[in-house]
């Protein structure tokens, strides 16, 4: 192993995902958008198709499958939180020619972490209007 590299606390080497690039960094925000587009799509295509008028266990089944798509979202984005936290906590600074490389990690995971937050705020504001108004009008 050379001097200057960083490894996990784990000893399983290597830097995470969510720390060394910006598509793991904003993966919070990629789901929440994802999740945004399918819940939309779906809405549409079932209120046009009267998927609307179907009900399970005495609930819209749309109301049904959108919160169950929310729940999804949800996990989804806490994982990426907790994920984000560990990759975080991790980052060891070793002593190198580089020593920003540390520095930038825990920044780029600190980032996830807040971006997280706000994708997990923006689902749960999408879910309240999903259980609070009819799903087709």
């Amino acid at each position: 192993m050379e001097a200057g590299s960083e490894t996990r606390a784990s000893g399983s080497g290597g830097p995470s995902f969510l720390q060394d690039s910006l598509v793991g960094t904003v993966s919070s925000l990629i789901v929440w958008a994802a999740y945004f587009v399918a819940a939309y799509v779906f809405l549409s295509i079932s209120c046009a198709s009267g998927l609307n008028r179907v009900r399970v266990l005495g609930v819209d089944a749309v109301q049904l499958v959108l919160v169950l798509m929310t729940v999804v979202a949800l996990a989804l984005i806490a994982w990426i939180a907790v994920a984000s936290v560990r990759a975080g906590r991790r980052t060891r600074p070793r002593v190198s020619a580089e020593p920003w490389v540390a520095e930038r990690r825990r920044f780029m995971s600190r980032t996830a972490v807040l971006l997280a937050g706000l994708a997990f705020v923006a689902t749960c504001w999408m879910g309240v209007s999903i259980l609070a108004l009819a799903p087709c009008v």
